[in-house]
């Protein structure tokens, strides 16, 4: 009996112990850079979303030889969530043929000055109390982040 038992083909608990504690090292390691990486693909959104508002001005204006200032939309600026696209100025950013699909995860706004305009995008996807801010003007059409908050 005792011949069969050295001859299994088994792992023994400290093999396992030493796997489970490699597969632990791992995943200390890679879940805060995967959190890193996730907050930063949501700011795609900030991104694809002011660059949409852009072109909905250029083309306002070119119809009404103005552009459009449109209030802060949501609220409030959403804080490591999606707010819901309501109140503001969504009516305006209707009218600059801007409706996000869905909940979003930047407060929007345009300021307009004279022939000139400012679009930014405020938001907290890290839910760190830190805001990373995105603008681009009428003069500088390139996203840019002003405010790089916690990503």
């Amino acid at each position: 009996m005792t011949k069969h038992l050295r001859n299994s083909r088994a792992f023994t608990l400290i093999e396992l112990m030493i796997v489970v504690a490699i597969v632990a090292i791992l995943a200390a390691i890679a879940v805060p850079s995967y959190m890193k990486f996730q907050a930063k693909a949501k700011t795609a959104e900030a991104t694809n979303n002011l660059a949409v508002i852009r072109a909905g001005e250029e083309t306002y204006r070119a119809e009404n030889d103005a552009y459009l200032a449109c209030a802060a939309t949501p609220a409030s600026v959403p804080t490591g969530t999606t707010a819901a696209w309501t109140g503001g100025g969504s009516a305006d950013f209707e009218k600059i043929g801007f409706v996000p699909d869905g909940d979003v995860r930047y407060q929007y706004k345009v300021t307009v000055s004279s022939l000139t305009y400012t679009a930014t995008a405020t938001g907290d996807v890290d839910g760190d109390s830190t805001n990373a801010i995105y603008q681009l003007t009428s003069a500088n059409p390139k996203p840019v982040l002003t405010n790089p908050g916690e990503l």
